[in-house]
């Protein structure tokens, strides 16, 4: 018995030594990790409305968005992020909107499953630049619009071209619905939203 005991005692000893080793290790790797997501946030954030010098995200609604301020504590605008299903999966789409409701940029989060060399090109910044300043009467509904409306549809790709045109018209949508009202310039302050996020 006391040399099962002996055998015993060291692993135990070791097993909580080990165990207390990988939950420090794990604490510090998950701020290094939660700190790395939120820098890639806030770079894609940016990316999208430059402008903004802060961010605020709004939780209070069914899909969440964000709303960009400018050093002066005015809106620079609003950032919506959508995924329409492209040809093999998501496509997920960051999409900046000025406070005159027109396209800042777009930025393509996600197109993974999209084939390379076709559906894929819908994350070169050159296609995405083409969205810049678009309105919502603007946004193609069809493969014939894009054509109508002066855009390039991705050749070979149909598909994930509409997914990025339709996540478009979901942003363009939600703004509507949280801001019936018109939206004036970047002095426009948070209560012109529905609710008056602050």
């Amino acid at each position: 018995m006391k040399d099962i005991l002996k055998t015993i005692y060291p692993l135990v000893i070791l097993a909580v030594f080990f165990g207390a080793v990988l939950g420090l290790t794990f604490q510090l790797l998950e701020g290094k990790i939660n700190e790395t997501i939120q820098k890639e946030e806030n770079d894609a954030l940016k990316a999208v409305l430059p402008q903004a010098a802060e961010f605020e995200k709004v939780t209070n609604t069914a899909s969440p968005y964000y709303i960009g301020y400018d050093s002066q504590k005015n809106i620079a605008g609003y950032v919506f992020k959508k995924d329409k299903i492209g040809y093999g999966g998501p496509v997920v789409t960051l999409i900046g909107v000025k406070p005159d409701r027109s396209i800042n940029n777009v930025f393509i989060l996600s197109a993974a499953s999209e084939t390379p060399g076709l559906g894929y090109k819908c994350t070169e910044k050159a296609w995405q630049a083409q969205f810049t300043n678009l309105t919502a009467d603007k946004i193609p509904g069809s493969k014939a619009d894009f054509g109508k409306f002066g855009l390039d549809v991705i050749t070979g790709a149909t598909i994930t071209s509409m997914a990025v045109a339709n996540n478009l018209t979901l942003a363009f949508e939600q703004l509507k619905e949280m801001a019936p009202v018109e939206i004036p310039g970047a002095e426009t302050n948070t209560n012109a939203l529905k609710g008056g996020v602050k």
